[in-house]
Order: C-alpha cells, then sequence, then structure tokens
C-alpha cells in the first residue's frame, strides 16, 4: 500500500515498489511526470550503483556479475512505515536474488521527510557482511513539464549554483568517451531537439535549479558529485543526482577500484541525501 505525507502545501505518496515516490504536489499542483510510453516511472531510487555497464556486466576481485542498468531497488519490494504524517520509511535487505547480482549482506533505507519548503530523501545503507561492501546511491526523478504554461522544451534551462560544471560526453555504446568539457558557465538551456541520450555532468554545485519564465525546480544535491539529464518525450525532463557514473567504453576497472564508490567496512553504514523544492 503506498504512503501518503503532507506538509504545508506539499503532499506526497510513496509506493512500496522501489521505494518510489510516485507523486509530488505543491498547492495541488502535480511536480512529477506521470508516466507515459516512453518512460513508465516517476522518481525511482539506484542502488547498489548508478550508471551504464558494459554488457550490464561488472568485475568484483576478479569475479563477473551480471547488473541490470541503475541496480535492483526499483524492481524490488520494500517494507515502508509511516513515522509522522511528513515522515516515511521504506527499506530492504538482501535476499536470494540479489545475492547473485550483488555479493553483499546488506540493509537498504530510504527515509521522505516533507517540510513547507519541499521533500528530503535519505539514503542509507548498512554494511551486514563480513567483508567491505562498495556502493553508490542515486535518484531518477521525473519532471513534467512545461514548467510555465506555453514554454517550449528548449526554454527551459538548468542553472548551477557553481561555475565548477563539466560535460562528460557519451559514446556510441552510452558509456562515456573519457573526455571531461568545462560547461563554460553555469547555465544549460535544455536543447530542443531533446535530452536522448542523456547528458552527464561533474559538478561540486550541490544545487541546480530548472526554470521557465517565472516558475522553478529546484534541487539541493550536495553530497552527490553528478548530476544527470534525460528526456525522450518534450513533457518530460529527468534531473538525476547520481554517486557513481557510467563506465568508461575503454574503461576496465573493477568495482573496489572505482573512485565513485563508496568503501564501506563491517557493521558501518553510510549516507546520503538530496532534496527537491519549488
Amino acid at each position: 500500500m503506498n504512503v501518503s505525507l503532507r506538509a504545508g502545501g506539499w503532499e506526497a505518496e510513496i509506493s512500496p515498489r522501489g521505494a518510489e515516490l510516485v507523486s509530488l504536489k505543491k498547492d495541488g499542483k502535480q511536480l512529477l511526470w506521470q508516466g507515459g510510453p516512453v518512460w513508465k516511472d516517476r522518481c525511482y531510487n539506484i542502488f547498489p550503483f548508478a550508471g551504464r555497464l558494459r554488457g550490464d556486466r561488472y568485475r568484483l576481485f576478479g569475479k563477473e556479475y551480471e547488473m541490470p542498468l541503475h541496480g535492483f531497488v526499483l524492481s524490488s519490494e520494500t517494507e515502508g512505515r509511516k513515522l509522522s504524517p511528513a515522515r516515511a520509511a521504506f527499506g530492504m535487505t538482501e535476499n536470494a536474488e540479489t545475492l547473485k547480482r550483488y555479493p553483499y549482506r546488506f540493509r537498504y533505507t530510504a527515509e521522505f521527510s516533507l517540510d513547507e519548503k519541499g521533500i528530503s530523501v535519505r539514503y542509507t545503507a548498512e554494511n551486514r557482511d563480513e567483508k567491505t561492501m562498495y556502493c553508490a546511491f542515486g535518484a531518477h526523478p521525473g519532471f513534467s513539464l512545461p514548467l510555465a504554461r506555453g514554454a517550449a522544451f528548449g526554454d527551459h534551462v538548468l542553472e548551477f549554483a557553481s561555475d565548477d560544471v563539466a560535460e562528460l560526453p557519451l559514446g556510441g555504446s552510452r558509456l562515456r568517451t573519457g573526455e571531461r568539457i568545462p560547461l563554460g558557465g553555469r547555465k544549460f538551456p535544455l536543447p530542443p531537439e531533446g535530452l536522448c541520450p542523456a547528458r552527464i555532468f561533474e559538478t561540486d554545485a550541490g544545487r541546480a535549479t530548472l526554470t521557465a519564465g517565472r516558475e522553478r525546480i529546484e534541487l539541493v544535491f550536495p553530497s552527490f558529485r553528478y548530476l544527470v539529464l534525460w528526456s525522450a518525450d518534450p513533457a518530460l525532463v529527468c534531473v538525476e543526482p547520481w554517486g557513481s557514473v557510467s563506465e568508461r567504453e575503454n574503461g576496465s576497472e573493477q568495482l573496489q577500484d572505482r573512485k565513485d564508490m563508496l568503501a564501506v567496512e563491517r557493521g558501518e553504514s553510510v549516507s546520503r541525501e538530496w532534496r527537491i523544492e519549488a
């Protein structure tokens, strides 16, 4: 059963499937894409790591594992509980299927908190195994466009809170080429032709604002290094905070050697948080 939250003029609804935020309204206006032929989801969570793998496979200490794009939480059933009218937490642990793809015993939690300014999402991964666990978090929120009445896709602009922004281009295989191209400013107008394939940005900004006219949606992501833009419909744009990134076309790093992975020691836990405001 979905869990509903309220605070101020905000309303949110979270599904136990993937602990996915499926509705987010401010003063009655729906901010999230509500599904369609090009993308059926709304705002799913990413774990144990984000980004595309070569052949949907990765290696860990010499052994190869299969992992679907953006991991398995998005398609897993979680257990949810409402903590207050404005807070809820959803969680899952390893099972026979996850162990085939990710050889760790873990507890994953996504906690949602509404307030008068927006919603915060906090992820926690606890290592319940006997060995160091390597992981990263991410989110895939899709926003409904246009933000302002009559605005075209190309009328929307994403502005970062810092000049330290660089694009990591993708090759024909949709893996990274290995290049790093400075944006040359803080603003990225959405291209009229769309955002498929995705555009990946590396930044220390920690905050970015999508605007059209006087309307805005703000993402706050201080503990995420990457922000990814994707769309396959002019009525949709995904603005995604990632803690890890797609592999390079010519890369061969094992998971434990990747710099974008968090190393969680036995019995320890790690958390990351992001936020939507409007």
